[in-house]
């Protein structure tokens, strides 16, 4: 589960807040990323949309070669205000024996807020969850982990780190 999108700000005045921390469970997340916060509901005004979730299965062995991601969607500024980015969704894989090389990726980020000049900014998305439960590691064991918040946004939000490894007993 990703934290909650951020906040979008108000014409004229105030910005947005960052995303919240990431909510539900550590060792089994499922459920996707919240969206990001709207001043007003309208057309290109709408919070960005939250990452979402995956879960895979595996009684064997999982290879992470390639990117497994449940990002959050950024938020576009409109005319006088922007929007909150989305928050990081979930990944959480299961499997006999789990490896993956350097070029290996699983990220839940949260959307960044892309701001312009002169234009209130919303808040970047939380980070997601990620959780990987497995009975052995391979030989190689080398994929990347992000699940960082999204940037840019009046209140960076790169604190929400948050993944979980749990070998269990086989």
């Amino acid at each position: 589960y990703g934290g909650k999108g951020g906040d979008g700000g108000t014409p004229g005045g105030g910005s947005g807040s960052a995303g919240g921390m990431p909510y539900g469970s550590v060792s089994s997340p499922a459920l996707p990323g919240s969206g990001g916060g709207s001043y007003l509901l309208t057309p290109g005004n709408r919070g960005a949309a939250g990452g979402g979730a995956i879960h895979v299965e595996a009684w064997g062995a999982l290879t992470v070669n390639g990117t497994i991601s449940a990002n959050g969607s950024n938020a576009f500024p409109s005319a006088s205000w922007a929007a909150g980015a989305g928050a990081g969704g979930a990944v959480w894989l299961q499997c006999g024996t789990f490896g993956g090389t350097t070029s290996g990726l699983i990220q839940v980020k949260g959307g960044d807020e892309l701001a312009v000049s002169g234009i209130t900014r919303g808040g970047g998305g939380g980070g997601g969850r990620i959780a990987v439960s497995y009975a052995a590691l391979a030989a190689q064991h080398d994929t990347r982990f992000v699940a960082s918040g999204g940037t840019n946004g009046a209140w960076p939000n790169d604190w929400n780190r948050d993944w979980f490894f749990a070998p269990q007993p086989g």
